[in-house]
């Protein structure tokens, strides 16, 4: 039933200056939800000819599911006060009365002959109630009372129908509205995240933008989460020397919100949900009210962080009632996207880094005359012969190549020439019979050949006087390298 709402001593409300349009014109003129409420206490005082209506709506913000108790707040007027009176909360959880009012449907009886004998506070002195269910989103958000001291009088539902329509489709519209902000700010925050990425920032200092932005509230672009972790996966550390381990475990590289939940990630209340959503690479949710650290918190979800080839980690997030939603989920879903493309980004740098290194250790441990070149053509390594050839030119400074470019060690009536055909091949990776003939600062002509272990990122180039036998050392180069 409609449990009795207690309204206390009637207050009499200001009264609100009244537009002379209709409920959705109002609404749709930016006005605010108790005005959206004002307006249809007039329309219905102006038509259904009833000593009493009430009208409530869900609080902003609120969270309605099927096994919830109903909680709305309005106003009611009173023909026998001629005031709007205030009466703030209306609880609805009545089996047969709340079914019928989620299906959209009517509800009109006699207060006297309820079946358990309970009446609401505004249904008192009222021979006959008609309840009329405020729909948005197929989801009961309000709902529209009209009340009579005449037993068999017909209560006008058509009106009372109408004015709940104005109030659904306004509700609506303000979602849309809604929506739409939210969509803005996470594309302007996606963009700004990418930014970030293209500019190869921190990796920690990012993540750390992106749990922030999960615990952010909803006005100020985020999606109003309690807590939120970014955990990269890792192998567990072996126990003892003899002992392997057999399950990762994750290493928090982010948190926002209550901190608490940091330490409940390994060994704790949140390691079974993140586990399930590492074991099936979908999201994972759980109802958070059985744990201690719960408090507010309604439900708890995993998001696989997805990688090149594999889960890299999981967000984990924890979200109140009013915000356990699915387009809430969504928002989280889509900054753990952008988390796994900070991992991947990370994993790219890290092999690029040994990558680096192993190339400089191999060039520069070779005999052979051999450079070599980034995709921009600054040296990043240089061979023992290449070394002995170039540094007997007058003028060479190779010591020092962290910021120099190969081209700048020939005439400068040369340096376009040997830039393009070096640009050329990194777009021509194939043509390894390509050479070029060039002379060097100091004088000395050399031909530079493009050797088989060269790609996009790099170009090993062979430095030789004109007449060496060039075909011999590319041979045996191209048998050595990787």
């Amino acid at each position: 039933m409609f449990t009795r709402g207690y309204v206390g001593q009637p207050a009499v409300r200001a009264r609100i200056p009244s537009c002379t349009g209709s409920v959705l014109e109002v609404g749709r003129g930016g006005a605010s939800r108790t005005e959206w409420i004002f307006e249809a206490l007039q329309e219905l005082r102006s038509s259904a000819h009833v000593q009493r209506i009430g009208v409530w709506m869900e609080e902003p913000g609120a969270a309605l599911t099927d096994g919830a108790v109903v909680t709305f707040r309005g106003e009611v007027w009173d023909q026998g006060t001629g005031s709007v009176l205030e009466c703030s909360k209306l609880l609805v959880d009545a089996p047969l009365r709340i079914q019928t009012l989620r299906a959209g449907l009517n509800y009109e009886y006699e207060p006297a002959e309820a079946a358990d004998g309970r009446v609401v506070a505004t249904e008192l002195q009222m021979r006959r109630v008609l309840w009329a269910p405020v729909m948005a989103r197929r989801a009961l958000r309000g709902l529209v009372m009209l009340g009579t001291v005449d037993k068999k009088r017909s209560l006008p539902a058509a009106e009372a129908e109408r004015v709940a329509e104005s109030l659904g489709v306004l509700l609506e519209l303000e979602d849309e509205r809604r929506l739409a902000s939210t969509r803005k700010a996470d594309l302007d925050f996606c963009l700004r995240m990418k930014r970030l990425l293209m500019e190869r920032q921190s990796a920690n200092m990012i993540l750390g933008q992106l749990a922030e932005s999960c615990t952010r509230g909803e006005p100020n672009g985020g999606v109003g989460a309690v807590f939120a972790l970014i955990g990269e996966r890792k192998p567990s550390p072996a126990i003892s020397p003899g002992s392997t381990a057999s399950e990762d475990h994750l290493l928090v590289r982010a948190q926002s919100g209550d901190a608490t939940w940091v330490y409940a990630v390994n060994n704790g209340p949140l390691e079974p949900v993140w586990r399930r959503a590492l074991a099936t690479r979908e999201v994972a949710c759980t109802e958070a009210n059985p744990l201690p650290l719960a408090k507010d918190l309604s439900r708890l979800v995993a998001i696989p962080i997805e990688g090149a080839n594999d889960v890299s980690g999981v967000m984990l997030a924890g979200l109140p009632k009013p915000r356990a939603t699915l387009e809430a989920l969504d928002r989280i879903v889509l900054r753990s996207a952008l988390a796994g493309e900070v991992f991947e980004q990370e994993q790219r740098a890290q092999q690029g880094l040994v990558d680096r290194l192993w190339r400089r250790a191999f060039i520069e441990s070779r005999e052979e005359s051999v450079v070599l070149l980034d995709r921009h053509g600054t040296m990043v390594a240089i061979s023992k012969g290449a070394h002995e050839l170039l540094g007997q030119q007058q003028g060479l400074f190779v010591e020092d190549r962290s910021m120099t470019r190969f081209a700048e060690l020939f005439q400068p009536r040369h340096w376009e020439r040997v830039q393009h055909w070096i640009d050329d091949g990194h777009e021509n990776t194939n043509e390894d019979a390509v050479t070029l003939e060039s002379e060097l600062c100091g004088g000395m002509r050399v031909v530079l050949r493009r050797m088989l272990t060269s790609d996009p990122e790099f170009a090993t180039i062979a430095v030789q006087r004109p007449g060496q036998a060039q075909g011999a050392v590319a041979a045996a180069t191209a048998s050595d390298c990787f």
